[in-house]
């Protein structure tokens, strides 16, 4: 079959929805289809026999019309979209909704600024081209993938959606590359280059969008628990500080307990050198750095907020905060995860639950919603 993959950037080391779509090419290659993938950008060329880059308008309507424009002239194809455009027989936004996404990076801001954003001129059009993306793509779509069965409540809630058009795929993870024996090595070199000292518990977050994710919690949580005499230390991963997250930090009095790391190249030697993530988000439609963390062994203390709380049992393997924004359960934990071997028996069920959401099962999966389809691009009328 022939088979077009729709998103920005491509990126074989970006983020989850980059990373993700990179192996789903992959194995679409190898299962023998002829897969095309149409972007505005590219990081890298490797393994990809059809590359369609197209001229970046700069906006998100702009993009979704290129798309449209672009597919319309591409030969017939069953075409898959992360989330970009209106125009493929899956729909599959690794985001949930860009729309919720937003709305909940900006309630973690003051009420002032949060005021700002609802009558700036610009974020009203920003949000009416994401709820137009959304609108168009849940309806001009054959099948719909949802991460998770919290984002296929939102589809039916939010867009009508019928429910026996949504398969609900949570994201899969490589877990023989996160295997902890394979990791163990890694370790001592890891932590020494972090300056870790001797028992000093690591906490990780994976966050590009600090705000979203809740790294600010998990900085309160932190602050929260060294009062209480905890050795510990937060290495993010990811999204690169501002002023304004510099001076929280020091306002938290963590100048020396924390570490931003920006973009790393490899996830697996901070995931060797941790002993908890933290990841109290304020929405994920199922989030890859948690799977791939407990995927490790690791303990993670989520928030109901990601989709792939599905995979998590509170207290059994993982937590689960009801509220993204409460340090003071994520501190007590924080202090609890102290105890090596709550840590071990917690890390050794996660990894069990990982295994169940594995990379090969879940592209097996979406393949088959690709194959389910006609094939003909679908209409553009509405």
């Amino acid at each position: 079959m022939r088979i077009g993959l729709i998103l920005e950037t491509w990126d074989r080391a970006g983020g989850g929805a980059e990373r993700w779509t990179a192996q789903l090419h992959d194995h679409l290659r190898r299962s023998g289809h002829e897969v095309h993938v149409i972007a505005f950008a590219a990081r890298d060329r490797d393994g990809i026999a059809d590359l369609h880059l197209l001229d970046d308008p700069g906006t998100l309507l702009g993009r979704a019309e290129a798309v449209a424009d672009a597919t319309a002239r591409l030969p017939p194809m069953v075409l898959h979209d992360s989330g970009t455009g209106w125009s493929a027989h899956v729909f599959h936004p690794q985001t949930g909704s860009r729309l919720l996404s937003l709305e909940r990076m900006m309630s973690a801001r003051g009420v002032r600024e949060r005021l700002r954003w609802r009558v700036d001129p610009r974020m009203m059009r920003l949000r009416r081209a994401m709820a137009l993306i959304e609108a168009r793509a849940m309806r001009r779509a054959e099948r719909i993938v949802a991460v998770s069965q919290a984002l296929r409540r939102l589809f039916v809630a939010s867009h009508g959606v019928a429910p026996d058009r949504i398969a609900v795929i949570p994201n899969g993870v490589d877990t023989a590359r996160f295997a902890p024996d394979r990791l163990a090595p890694l370790r001592d070199a890891a932590r020494a280059r972090l300056g870790l000292r001797g028992e000093e518990l690591m906490l990780l977050a994976v966050a590009h969008n600090l705000w979203l994710k809740g790294v600010d919690v998990s900085l309160r949580a932190l602050a929260l628990a060294r009062r209480r005499g905890i050795a510990a230390r937060l290495v993010v991963a990811g999204g690169v500080p501002d002023d304004e997250w510099r001076a929280l930090v020091a306002r938290l009095g963590l100048a020396d307990s924390v570490v931003f790391a920006g973009e790393v190249a490899a996830i697996e030697p901070l995931l060797a050198a941790a002993d908890v993530m933290l990841h109290p988000t304020r929405w994920d439609a199922c989030s890859l750095a948690t799977i791939e963390a407990m995927a490790a062994g690791l303990p993670v203390v989520n928030a109901a907020a990601n989709g792939a709380s599905d995979l998590i049992a509170d207290g059994a393997n993982g937590f689960v905060l009801a509220r993204s924004d409460d340090a003071g359960r994520l501190a007590a934990l924080v202090l609890a995860l102290r105890d090596s071997g709550l840590r071990a028996r917690i890390g050794a069920a996660a990894r069990r639950s990982a295994e169940a959401a594995d990379l090969a099962a879940n592209c097996r999966a979406v393949e088959a919603v690709l194959l389910s389809c006609g094939g003909l691009l679908p209409h553009t009328e509405g």
